[in-house]
C-alpha cells in the first residue's frame, strides 16, 4: 500500500478551479494529511493547480465515474470527478499528481484513449481533455506541470487498447 495518496489534491482540484476556495485554504488542508510526505507533496500540486487555474474561475461539473469494460467479465474505474467550459469547449479535467512515478507519453496517450472513449460520447462528442501532468522532469527532480490536449498525446485506436489491454488481463 502507497506511504500516502493524492486523493486530497484532486478534491482541491474542483474547488481551486472554480474559485471556491483560497490557496492558504487549500494548502491548509494539506496540513492536515498525517503522512508528512504525503502533506508536502499534496500540496506542492495544489500550488500547481492554483497557478494552473489563477485568474480563471471555471464554471466546473462533477463528472461521475465509469467503467471501462477491458472484457466481458473485467473493468476499471475511469474517474475524471469533473469538467469546465472554456471558450465555449467541454474540458474533461484529469490531475497526473505523481512526481517521480511519472508516466512517459505512451502511457499518458493510453490514458487519454481510455478517457476518450468512455466519456467523449453523446453531448460530449467534441469535448476535450485538460490533463494537468505535475511530474518532475530533469535531474532538479523539481516538477514542470504541463497541460496535454487529446491532440498533443499518442491516441490508440479499438485494436490497439484491444491489444494493451489484452496482455494486462
Amino acid at each position: 500500500i502507497p506511504p500516502f495518496s493524492y486523493h486530497t489534491a484532486w478534491r482541491l482540484a474542483y474547488l481551486l478551479y472554480s474559485g471556491k476556495i483560497t490557496l492558504a485554504a487549500a494548502l491548509a488542508a494539506c496540513e492536515r494529511i498525517n503522512v508528512e510526505q504525503g502533506a508536502i507533496s499534496n500540496a506542492e500540486v495544489a500550488k500547481i493547480i492554483w497557478d494552473d487555474a489563477e485568474n480563471a474561475e471555471y464554471f466546473c461539473h462533477p463528472l461521475t465515474g465509469r467503467r471501462y469494460a477491458i472484457r466481458h467479465d473485467l473493468a476499471i474505474p475511469v474517474r475524471p470527478r469533473f469538467y469546465f467550459v472554456r471558450n465555449g469547449s467541454i474540458q474533461i479535467f484529469w490531475l497526473q499528481p505523481w512526481k517521480t512515478l511519472e508516466l512517459n507519453e505512451e502511457q499518458l496517450g493510453l490514458l487519454a484513449s481510455v478517457i476518450k472513449q468512455t466519456f467523449v460520447v453523446d453531448d460530449f462528442a467534441k469535448a476535450e481533455l485538460y490533463m494537468l501532468d505535475t511530474s518532475a522532469r530533469g535531474p532538479t527532480k523539481t516538477r514542470c506541470p504541463k497541460v496535454y490536449g487529446f491532440s498533443e498525446l499518442p491516441l490508440l485506436g479499438d485494436e490497439g487498447l484491444k491489444a494493451v489491454f489484452d496482455r494486462f488481463a
